[in-house]
């Protein structure tokens, strides 16, 4: 037998065909067990929602043009804090998972329904409950996508599993973990900025009744200052002290203002486009997709080995 580096394309094709019935009877075999794989797995329902997230950073865009009247840049967030990307990762956190997965759900099963934690419908053993809940966090994150619409900019939230009343209640909890979630986050922020914007009032006010004091105590001392140059730069000088005090003061009480009606908002910072709503029908199997996908590596590989088996045969042949 030829040396099998000599080998061509017709010889790995003539192998190949001397070994049709291994090259083609193991992916008709492995296809044919992966669709039956399939048919016999339960039926999958998916639950899709579409958010999207408000733009802009406005409960930090008060704070941060105050700030910058100071020199100091306070990042909005607006970029990051807010943005699809954000809420992608966020949709994945303990943060968001940990209230959707200690709750109980209603399901029909076999057209009887039931009520039970998120646990027993996961099929979660453990029993003690704080190994219990983190392991219902561990599956839920597999039952739950999140992903990124370049062209729309928008969230699309899956949520799979193999109720669709399950899959149902399960996305409306989460969109009203995540409401929650921002909503805490903002009247955190708010408070946070309303304590700092407080102290700053103070400040600024006390700031600007000094200059009103010089300006007063530079007035009762200088009835005639219009005839003096020197007099008239300082009293111009006391005047821009005043001005600009009470300018900031008035910005800084607007955004006091502000921050004080964030805090109380319950306002969304998440807009949902598309609610969830019960699966009328269950995900596609794709039995021919997945079987033919895994019958042509299987085909592959049996060819593979023949010629394998053949450069093994041919080298323990030679003298």
């Amino acid at each position: 037998m030829r040396d099998p580096t000599s080998w061509t394309l017709l010889d790995l094709a003539a192998i190949a065909i001397r070994g049709r019935r291994v090259a083609l009877g193991v992916p008709l075999v492995v296809g044919a067990l992966v669709g039956v794989t399939l048919l016999t797995l339960p039926r999958q329902w998916t639950v899709t929602m579409l958010l999207q997230p408000e733009g802009g950073g406005g409960e930090l865009g008060g704070l941060a043009g105050i700030a910058a009247q100071f020199g100091v840049r306070v990042p909005t967030g607006g970029a990051t804090g807010e943005s699809p990307a954000f809420y992608v990762e966020l949709l994945g956190t303990r943060a968001l998972l940990e209230p959707v997965a200690v709750g109980a759900y209603t399901a029909a099963v076999e057209g009887v329904p039931r009520t039970a934690p998120l646990a027993e419908w996961l099929h979660v053993r453990y029993q003690e409950p704080g190994l219990r809940t983190e392991q219902v966090i561990v599956k839920l994150r597999r039952r739950v996508g999140a992903s990124e619409l370049l062209e729309s900019g928008l969230v699309q939230v899956r949520v799979r599993t193999r109720w669709p009343a399950l899959s149902f209640a399960i996305a409306e909890s989460l969109l009203a973990s995540l409401q929650d979630f921002n909503v805490n986050q903002r009247r955190s922020r708010a408070r946070a900025e309303r304590d700092f914007l407080a102290d700053r009032l103070r400040v600024v006010e006390a700031e600007v009744r000094d200059a009103e004091a010089a300006m007063a105590e530079f007035l009762s001392r200088n009835r005639q200052y219009e005839r003096d140059p020197g007099l008239q730069f300082a009293y111009q000088r006391l005047d821009r002290d005043v001005s600009t005090g009470r300018d900031v003061a008035a910005a800084v009480r607007q955004a006091y203002e502000q921050v004080r009606i964030d805090e109380v908002r319950e306002t969304p910072e998440v807009t949902v486009v598309q609610p969830p709503v019960l699966p009328v029908s269950p995900d596609r199997r794709r039995l021919i997709a997945r079987a033919g996908g895994v019958a042509f590596v299987a085909f592959f590989i049996a060819v593979v080995m023949l010629w394998i088996q053949a450069a093994w045969r041919a080298r323990s042949q030679d003298p």
